[in-house]
């Protein structure tokens, strides 16, 4: 039996309005305290051989991610609930059983599946099936629903071999909720998928070198939801890391269905904007110990109800650098520059280019 307790603490420090503005709040109101207060993340006890041989189970408030995170993923915050892990059942590598009980704001969501996982020889196979119900008012991408009932359906497969790694993932969304106002029944009915590969191969001067491709999508809805809501929304994505928005882009921050705040709504976009295409081109080159990394990004919405045809978001540029300064310690630079296009522009305002100076020091101990 383990038994583990995590604190963390975050915090602005002597912060200007920035910390505050609309980009970075959702990030910040999701932690109880921001003033470097200290809170428990982690709370949970691990039985090994639980009931019998090759069964564990984990108890209490625990770090989960499942897949590539694109649906379900605790953020650094922890899940409550209980997991159990068992190795060989049913003749597969490994299964699990979790049930979750978690916040967004005052609505209560209850989560539980499973997740099998098999290795074919070429490849690993994963399958996962979740329950996520929530009977309180939530939003959604153009309404607010209540008692929400989503069934989430992913496929994952994976294969690392010689020079060549492949991840592929494919979520349908279904269920149902009513509209908040109309009392309506709405069907969920939507679907994702986030492709990647990356190729390693020995280049002259700089030595290994990686090339990376992905291509992410997901649906929306092409008019105003009356009956089925086809914009997928998983509300327990991997979205943030910290105060800021992670994903395809360091300015844009673009996930399978929302980014970076453009506008207040739920997915960051403008109202009537639903679902994503991101692509992304990406090199890795080593020189001595610097790594420099440049990656370049298209982005589409889905749909578009105010103007169909009007669905190009942007394109950014980034270039990274990554200098390891010892064993613990490591440097890292970003300079990325993003062009906003028509589609976050419906008022056909000349839109300046966006661009990004980072410069940060991790140091782990």
């Amino acid at each position: 039996m383990d038994i583990t307790v995590g604190l963390k603490s975050v915090g602005t420090g002597a912060s200007t309005g920035t910390a505050t503005a609309l980009q970075l709040r959702d990030g910040m109101n999701r932690y109880p305290s921001v003033n470097n207060t200290p809170f428990v993340n982690q709370a949970y006890i691990k039985i090994y051989n639980f009931t019998r041989d090759g069964i564990t189970a984990t108890i209490g408030r625990q770090k989960y991610t499942l897949g590539q995170g694109i649906v379900l993923s605790d953020d650094d915050l922890g899940f409550t609930g209980a997991r159990f892990e068992m190795n060989g059942f049913l003749k597969t590598d490994f299964t699990e059983f979790f049930f979750w009980r978690n916040f967004i704001g005052s609505a209560v969501y209850k989560i539980m599946g499973f997740n099998v996982n098999k290795n074919l020889g070429d490849g690993n196979w994963q399958v996962y099936y979740f329950l996520q119900n929530s009977d309180g008012a939530s939003e959604e991408l153009s309404y607010s629903a209540l008692e929400k009932n989503k069934k989430f359906f992913g496929v994952r497969y994976n294969v690392n071999k010689n020079q060549l790694y492949f991840d592929g993932e494919f979520i349908l969304q279904r269920g149902g909720a009513k509209d908040a106002l109309t009392d309506a029944n709405i069907d969920y009915k939507s679907h994702a998928f986030l492709i990647k590969g990356i190729w390693s191969q020995k280049m002259p001067v700089f030595g290994q070198t990686r090339t990376r491709l992905s291509y992410g999508k997901s649906s929306g809805n092409s008019g105003a939801v009356t009956g089925e809501d086809k914009a997928f929304h998983p509300e327990f994505a991997h979205k943030y890391t910290g105060f800021e928005q992670d994903g395809f882009g360091a300015i844009f921050a673009s996930s399978l269905y929302g980014t970076i705040k453009t506008s207040d709504t739920v997915n960051g976009l403008p109202d009537g904007i639903s679902g994503l295409n991101t692509v992304n081109m990406g090199f890795d080159f080593p020189y001595k110990k610097l790594i420099i990394s440049a990656d370049y990004f298209v982005y589409r919405a889905s749909k578009n109800i105010n103007d169909p045809g009007n669905v190009r978001l942007g394109s950014e540029w980034d270039l990274k650098f990554a200098y390891p300064m010892g064993e613990k310690v490591s440097l890292n630079m970003v300079y990325a520059s993003f062009k906003p296009q028509s589609a976050l522009n419906p008022v056909n305002l000349t839109l300046e280019n966006i661009k990004l100076v980072s410069f940060n020091i991790k140091a782990r101990f």
